[in-house]
Protein backbone atom coordinates (compact mmCIF):
# COMPACT_ATOMS: atom_id res chain seq x y z
CA UNK A 1 0.00 0.00 0.00
CA UNK A 2 1.56 3.25 -0.96
CA UNK A 3 -0.10 6.74 0.53
CA UNK A 4 -3.55 7.35 -0.35
CA UNK A 5 -3.46 5.26 -3.58
CA UNK A 6 -6.06 2.18 -3.39
CA UNK A 7 -3.03 -0.60 -4.55
CA UNK A 8 -3.48 -3.21 -2.58
CA UNK A 9 0.35 -5.09 -1.83
CA UNK A 10 0.48 -8.36 -0.03
CA UNK A 11 4.11 -9.08 0.07
CA UNK A 12 5.79 -12.26 -0.19
CA UNK A 13 4.85 -14.79 -2.00
CA UNK A 14 1.51 -13.22 -2.75
CA UNK A 15 0.52 -11.06 -5.25
CA UNK A 16 -0.44 -7.06 -5.85
CA UNK A 17 -2.95 -6.14 -8.14
CA UNK A 18 -4.80 -3.22 -10.20
CA UNK A 19 -5.66 -4.33 -13.27
CA UNK A 20 -2.66 -6.37 -13.47
CA UNK A 21 -1.83 -9.79 -11.36
CA UNK A 22 1.25 -9.64 -9.60
CA UNK A 23 2.15 -12.61 -7.76
CA UNK A 24 5.48 -14.57 -6.42
CA UNK A 25 6.08 -18.11 -7.35
CA UNK A 26 2.43 -19.14 -8.58
CA UNK A 27 1.64 -19.31 -4.99
CA UNK A 28 -1.36 -17.57 -4.77
CA UNK A 29 -4.64 -18.28 -6.84
CA UNK A 30 -5.39 -15.37 -9.49
CA UNK A 31 -7.16 -15.27 -12.59
CA UNK A 32 -4.51 -14.02 -14.35
CA UNK A 33 -2.21 -15.88 -16.53
CA UNK A 34 1.18 -16.01 -15.44
CA UNK A 35 2.61 -14.21 -18.15
CA UNK A 36 0.35 -11.06 -16.81
CA UNK A 37 1.94 -11.57 -13.37
CA UNK A 38 4.97 -10.42 -11.73
CA UNK A 39 7.60 -11.13 -9.07
CA UNK A 40 9.02 -7.72 -8.00
CA UNK A 41 8.22 -3.96 -8.75
CA UNK A 42 9.80 -0.44 -7.61
CA UNK A 43 8.64 2.70 -7.13
CA UNK A 44 10.46 6.13 -8.23
CA UNK A 45 9.86 8.67 -5.36
CA UNK A 46 11.14 11.54 -7.51
CA UNK A 47 8.64 10.75 -10.98
CA UNK A 48 5.59 8.97 -8.86
CA UNK A 49 6.35 6.00 -11.30
CA UNK A 50 6.42 2.43 -10.32
CA UNK A 51 8.74 -0.24 -12.27
CA UNK A 52 6.32 -3.50 -12.86
CA UNK A 53 8.38 -6.60 -13.91
CA UNK A 54 6.53 -8.95 -15.88
CA UNK A 55 6.67 -12.42 -16.62
CA UNK A 56 6.62 -12.12 -19.82
CA UNK A 57 10.51 -10.32 -19.08
CA UNK A 58 9.39 -7.11 -19.62
CA UNK A 59 9.04 -4.29 -17.22
CA UNK A 60 6.03 -1.83 -17.42
CA UNK A 61 6.31 1.59 -16.15
CA UNK A 62 3.11 3.12 -14.44
CA UNK A 63 2.03 6.09 -13.16
CA UNK A 64 1.34 5.85 -9.40
CA UNK A 65 -1.99 8.24 -9.62
CA UNK A 66 -3.07 6.55 -12.66
CA UNK A 67 -1.82 2.88 -12.17
CA UNK A 68 -4.22 1.90 -15.28
CA UNK A 69 -2.26 3.65 -17.86
CA UNK A 70 0.83 1.63 -18.87
CA UNK A 71 3.61 4.66 -19.87
CA UNK A 72 6.28 2.66 -21.34
CA UNK A 73 7.24 -1.03 -21.73
CA UNK A 74 11.12 -1.88 -21.76
CA UNK A 75 11.66 -5.55 -22.96
CA UNK A 76 14.50 -7.11 -20.54
CA UNK A 77 14.40 -10.62 -21.53
CA UNK A 78 12.86 -13.52 -22.68
CA UNK A 79 11.76 -14.61 -19.44
CA UNK A 80 10.80 -13.13 -15.89
CA UNK A 81 12.34 -10.56 -14.79
CA UNK A 82 14.27 -11.57 -10.76
CA UNK A 83 14.36 -7.92 -9.27
CA UNK A 84 14.04 -4.08 -10.22
CA UNK A 85 14.99 -1.36 -8.56
CA UNK A 86 15.01 2.55 -8.70
CA UNK A 87 18.46 4.51 -7.74
CA UNK A 88 17.95 6.83 -4.81
CA UNK A 89 17.83 9.95 -7.28
CA UNK A 90 15.45 8.98 -9.65
CA UNK A 91 17.27 8.17 -12.41
CA UNK A 92 18.19 5.03 -13.14
CA UNK A 93 16.60 1.71 -13.12
CA UNK A 94 18.07 -1.64 -12.33
CA UNK A 95 17.14 -4.64 -13.57
CA UNK A 96 17.87 -8.61 -12.89
CA UNK A 97 16.67 -11.01 -15.38
CA UNK A 98 16.00 -14.35 -14.94
CA UNK A 99 18.69 -14.97 -17.49
CA UNK A 100 21.32 -13.32 -14.95
CA UNK A 101 22.21 -10.34 -16.70
CA UNK A 102 22.14 -6.61 -15.33
CA UNK A 103 20.87 -3.86 -17.55
CA UNK A 104 20.43 -0.19 -16.15
CA UNK A 105 17.61 1.86 -17.84
CA UNK A 106 17.70 5.86 -18.02
CA UNK A 107 14.21 6.39 -16.15
CA UNK A 108 13.82 9.18 -18.03
CA UNK A 109 14.26 8.50 -21.75
CA UNK A 110 13.37 4.91 -20.65
CA UNK A 111 16.26 3.79 -22.71
CA UNK A 112 19.25 1.67 -21.84
CA UNK A 113 21.94 3.15 -20.03
CA UNK A 114 24.50 0.21 -18.96
CA UNK A 115 24.09 -2.78 -19.21
CA UNK A 116 26.69 -5.31 -18.19
CA UNK A 117 28.35 -7.92 -19.91
CA UNK A 118 29.26 -10.03 -17.43
CA UNK A 119 26.46 -12.57 -16.04
CA UNK A 120 25.86 -13.77 -12.61
CA UNK A 121 27.07 -16.93 -11.81
CA UNK A 122 23.53 -17.91 -10.17
CA UNK A 123 20.57 -15.90 -9.58
CA UNK A 124 20.24 -12.27 -8.32
CA UNK A 125 18.83 -12.61 -4.70
CA UNK A 126 19.31 -8.71 -4.07
CA UNK A 127 20.63 -5.23 -5.17
CA UNK A 128 21.88 -2.28 -3.47
CA UNK A 129 22.36 1.20 -4.85
CA UNK A 130 24.79 3.61 -2.48
CA UNK A 131 23.24 6.75 -1.06
CA UNK A 132 24.25 8.79 -4.63
CA UNK A 133 23.27 6.37 -7.49
CA UNK A 134 27.12 5.63 -8.51
CA UNK A 135 27.84 2.19 -7.62
CA UNK A 136 25.21 -0.52 -7.34
CA UNK A 137 26.02 -3.94 -6.55
CA UNK A 138 24.16 -7.36 -7.16
CA UNK A 139 24.23 -10.59 -5.05
CA UNK A 140 23.48 -13.90 -6.32
CA UNK A 141 22.32 -17.29 -4.92
CA UNK A 142 25.97 -18.40 -4.09
CA UNK A 143 27.10 -15.13 -2.49
CA UNK A 144 28.89 -14.20 -5.04
CA UNK A 145 28.88 -10.15 -5.74
CA UNK A 146 28.77 -8.06 -8.72
CA UNK A 147 30.12 -3.98 -8.67
CA UNK A 148 29.63 -1.73 -11.44
CA UNK A 149 29.96 1.96 -11.21
CA UNK A 150 26.80 3.29 -13.08
CA UNK A 151 27.80 6.46 -14.29
CA UNK A 152 31.06 4.84 -15.50
CA UNK A 153 29.54 2.11 -17.30
CA UNK A 154 31.82 0.16 -15.93
CA UNK A 155 32.19 -3.82 -14.04
CA UNK A 156 34.25 -2.57 -10.96
CA UNK A 157 36.40 -5.86 -10.17
CA UNK A 158 38.05 -4.85 -6.65
CA UNK A 159 34.31 -3.30 -5.68
CA UNK A 160 34.43 -4.78 -1.97
CA UNK A 161 37.12 -2.65 -0.95
CA UNK A 162 36.37 0.42 -3.25
CA UNK A 163 33.13 0.68 -1.98
CA UNK A 164 34.10 -0.27 1.64
CA UNK A 165 33.26 3.20 3.29
CA UNK A 166 30.46 4.14 0.87
CA UNK A 167 27.26 4.32 2.65
CA UNK A 168 24.15 2.69 0.90
CA UNK A 169 20.83 3.74 0.29
CA UNK A 170 19.84 -0.38 0.58
CA UNK A 171 20.12 -2.85 2.09
CA UNK A 172 19.05 -6.41 0.89
CA UNK A 173 21.89 -8.05 -0.06
CA UNK A 174 22.52 -10.22 2.62
CA UNK A 175 26.76 -10.83 2.72
CA UNK A 176 28.27 -7.46 2.80
CA UNK A 177 30.38 -5.52 4.63
CA UNK A 178 27.99 -4.05 6.97
CA UNK A 179 26.62 -7.41 7.63
CA UNK A 180 29.39 -9.40 8.93
CA UNK A 181 28.68 -11.57 11.38
CA UNK A 182 25.07 -11.90 11.01
CA UNK A 183 25.17 -15.85 10.42
CA UNK A 184 24.92 -18.09 13.24
CA UNK A 185 27.50 -20.82 13.59
CA UNK A 186 27.21 -23.93 11.54
CA UNK A 187 24.11 -22.27 8.75
CA UNK A 188 25.14 -22.50 5.75
CA UNK A 189 24.59 -19.55 3.19
CA UNK A 190 21.09 -20.04 2.59
CA UNK A 191 20.09 -19.19 5.45
CA UNK A 192 18.94 -15.47 5.67
CA UNK A 193 16.16 -15.21 2.79
CA UNK A 194 16.12 -11.30 2.44
CA UNK A 195 17.02 -8.19 4.77
CA UNK A 196 16.22 -4.63 4.28
CA UNK A 197 17.65 -1.49 6.50
CA UNK A 198 15.48 1.74 8.06
CA UNK A 199 15.84 4.84 6.29
CA UNK A 200 18.10 6.56 9.07
CA UNK A 201 20.58 3.26 9.12
CA UNK A 202 20.11 2.69 12.79
CA UNK A 203 17.79 -1.09 12.34
CA UNK A 204 18.08 -3.64 10.48
CA UNK A 205 15.19 -6.38 9.36
CA UNK A 206 15.99 -9.84 8.03
CA UNK A 207 14.29 -13.07 7.24
CA UNK A 208 15.39 -16.65 7.90
CA UNK A 209 15.05 -19.92 6.41
CA UNK A 210 13.15 -21.12 9.89
CA UNK A 211 10.53 -18.10 9.38
CA UNK A 212 11.59 -15.74 11.82
CA UNK A 213 11.52 -11.96 10.94
CA UNK A 214 14.64 -10.51 13.34
CA UNK A 215 15.52 -7.05 14.42
CA UNK A 216 18.93 -6.14 15.15
CA UNK A 217 20.82 -2.97 15.29
CA UNK A 218 22.55 -1.44 12.20
CA UNK A 219 25.96 -1.41 10.95
CA UNK A 220 27.93 -4.73 12.05
CA UNK A 221 24.53 -6.66 13.66
CA UNK A 222 25.09 -10.13 15.17
CA UNK A 223 22.63 -13.11 16.08
CA UNK A 224 22.75 -12.06 19.73
CA UNK A 225 21.66 -8.56 19.72
CA UNK A 226 18.52 -9.48 17.59
CA UNK A 227 14.73 -9.26 18.44
CA UNK A 228 12.79 -12.40 16.63
CA UNK A 229 9.40 -12.29 15.52
CA UNK A 230 7.16 -15.15 13.68
CA UNK A 231 6.24 -14.50 10.86
CA UNK A 232 6.38 -15.37 6.81
CA UNK A 233 9.81 -13.24 5.68
CA UNK A 234 10.22 -14.53 2.00
CA UNK A 235 10.41 -10.22 1.00
CA UNK A 236 11.14 -7.67 3.46
CA UNK A 237 10.94 -4.23 3.05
Amino acid sequence: YMGDYNIRAVIGEAQISNEIGIKNKGNIDTEFPDSQCSRCISFNEKTQQIAVAVNSGDVQIRNIRHFEEVIHILHCADKWIEIVSFSPDGKYLAAVAHSKSVILYDAQKFRIHYQIDEELPSLATGIDWDSTSTYIRVLDMHMNTLFANVKRKKIDQNGIQNTRNLAWATQTCKYSFHVEGLFPPGVDKAYLSSMAKSDDNSLLAAGDSSGLLSIMHFPYPTPQSKISLRGHSKAIK
